[in-house]
C-alpha cells in the first residue's frame, strides 16, 4: 500500500487473537467513537501525511493513533495482563505488516496508558502512537532537465526522438584548455623564472547525478544503462546533451541552455540504505560547449 488509512489497520487489527471477553472484529473501530465502548480498540489518524521536499527528493510522514479502551473492575493481576496481552497482540500485528511501501525508512511506535476516571471501576486507555517516514522521488518542479539529442548523437540503436531525463540534480560541467609553460631564464620582461604560458589541449569534465526510474533502463542509445556500451565499431558513443537551467532572477528567471557533446566514462550505482537509486554519470567533454540564456 502507499499511505495506510484507518480501515487499512482495522484489517490488520481483525486478524488478531485477543484474550477471552475482550476484543473482537465487531469492537475495533476505525474512527473515534463520540461514546466510549468498553472494552474496544479506537483507530485514528492524528497526523495527516504531511512531507518535507527538496529538488533531490521528498520525505512523507503521517502517524496513527490506536486507542485500547478497558475497565479494571478490580480484580488485580489478571487484568493487567489481559491489557498487556491486547497491547502486544497489536504490536507483533503491525510488525507483520507494512505500513506504507517498501520505502518506508522509519517506524516508530509509542505507548502510553491514561486512566481518564480512577473511581471504581477503573477506566484505563493504552494508547500507542505509530509515526511512519517514509522517502520517495521529489515531486518538486526541477530546476535543471536533461535531454539527449538523438539526431546530433553518435550512438547505436538510436530511438525515434529525443528522451528526456527528468530527475537530474547537482549536474557539474567543467571545461577548459590545458596550460603549457615554458621558463625562460634571461630576457624575461617579466622577471628570473617567470615561465611563460600557451594554450594546450582542450578538456572537460561532466558529473550529473539522478534518480532512475524504469523508463530509463533499456535497449536503444538513449537509455542510461546504454551510455557507456561501445559501438558495433568498438568505439565509445558520443552523446550530445542538451542541459537547461533556470537562473535565480525572480519573479521571472532566464534560462539558461547548455549544448554539450559527451563520452560517458563510468556510471556509479548508488544502492544505498534507506534512500532512492541514485545513478551518477562521469563522462569527458569533446568539445567546448554552446552556452546561452533567454
Amino acid at each position: 500500500m502507499a499511505t495506510p488509512t484507518t480501515a487499512d489497520i482495522k484489517v490488520i487489527l481483525d486478524a488478531g487473537v485477543y484474550p477471552t471477553n475482550s476484543i473482537s472484529p465487531e469492537t475495533i473501530y476505525d474512527f473515534a467513537r463520540p461514546r466510549k465502548r468498553y472494552p474496544s480498540i479506537e483507530i485514528e489518524m492524528v497526523q495527516p501525511e504531511g512531507k518535507s521536499e527538496t529538488k533531490e527528493r521528498t520525505e512523507q510522514s503521517y502517524q496513527f493513533q490506536i486507542t485500547i479502551l478497558t475497565k479494571q473492575l478490580g480484580l488485580g493481576s489478571d487484568e493487567v495482563s489481559t491489557q498487556r496481552a491486547i497491547e502486544l497482540e497489536i504490536v507483533n500485528l503491525l510488525n507483520a505488516a507494512v505500513l506504507g511501501d517498501h520505502k518506508v525508512i522509519n517506524e516508530s511506535f509509542n505507548w502510553k496508558r491514561d486512566y481518564p476516571d480512577k473511581a471504581h471501576p477503573y477506566f484505563v486507555h493504552s494508547v500507542l502512537t505509530i509515526s511512519i517516514r517514509r522517502v520517495v522521488s521529489t515531486q518538486a518542479t526541477p530546476d535543471g532537465v536533461l535531454v539527449i539529442d538523438i539526431s546530433a548523437s553518435n550512438i547505436d540503436n538510436k530511438p525515434g526522438s529525443n528522451y528526456t531525463y527528468t530527475n537530474i540534480y547537482d549536474v557539474e560541467i567543467s571545461e577548459g584548455y590545458r596550460d603549457h609553460h615554458e621558463i625562460v631564464t634571461s630576457n624575461n620582461e617579466e622577471g628570473t623564472l617567470i615561465p611563460l604560458h600557451f594554450a594546450g589541449a582542450f578538456s572537460g569534465r561532466f558529473i550529473g547525478h539522478m534518480h532512475v526510474k524504469a523508463d530509463d533502463i533499456g535497449n536503444t542509445g538513449d537509455k542510461v544503462n546504454q551510455l557507456m556500451t561501445l559501438r558495433s565499431n568498438g568505439e565509445k558513443p558520443e552523446a550530445v546533451f542538451i542541459y537547461t537551467q533556470k537562473d535565480a532572477d525572480s519573479p521571472n528567471p532566464a534560462t539558461i541552455t547548455e549544448n554539450f557533446t559527451v563520452e560517458i566514462d563510468e556510471i556509479v550505482r548508488l544502492y544505498s540504505h534507506q534512500d532512492l537509486v541514485r545513478y551518477r554519470l562521469l563522462g569527458t567533454l569533446v568539445k567546448p560547449s554552446i552556452i546561452t540564456a533567454v
